[in-house]
């Protein structure tokens, strides 16, 4: 059952990112910023139903949308939004990620990952996630 909540919640994530490949001004955010809802299960049980203001975890900025439209296609947010990175280790991923998105110019990319150390580096707050998503995640 586990499998099946992250493997919805993984697909609701990407669903919502639309997955597009292009430049970032072709590309919509609107699915992803109404949200990711809370697994089926928590509504069938009863429970509360919630979604993730993803506004709040990625804050309006140069790069987002290329962020929410290519990273997300392949990983899920939740390892860089709570583990915040040094610029050391931005520069790491920025030098092993690179050739994932050959489809960006370089400014694209200057713009995701400017975006990526600017608001989830090791000096800014970490996100909250809810504790429903957190325990819905593969690690």
């Amino acid at each position: 059952m586990a499998r099946l909540v992250a493997c919805s919640t993984l697909a609701a994530t990407v669903a919502a990112c639309g997955g597009v490949q292009g430049t970032e001004a072709s590309r919509s955010t609107h699915a992803v910023s109404q949200g990711v809802s809370s697994p089926p299960s928590a509504a069938a049980a009863g429970g509360p139903t919630t979604t993730l203001d993803m506004e709040a975890i990625f804050p309006p900025g140069a790069g987002r949308d290329l962020v929410l439209n290519n990273c997300l296609t392949c990983h899920s947010f939740v390892r860089f939004v709570l583990l915040q990175r040094t610029a050391e280790q931005w520069a790491y991923t920025r030098r092993t990620m690179r050739p994932q998105v050959p489809h960006l110019s370089d400014a694209e990319a200057d713009r995701l990952f400017g975006y990526l150390e600017q608001h989830f580096n090791d000096h800014t707050p970490v996100p909250v996630l809810p504790e429903w998503f957190l325990r819905s995640v593969v690690w």
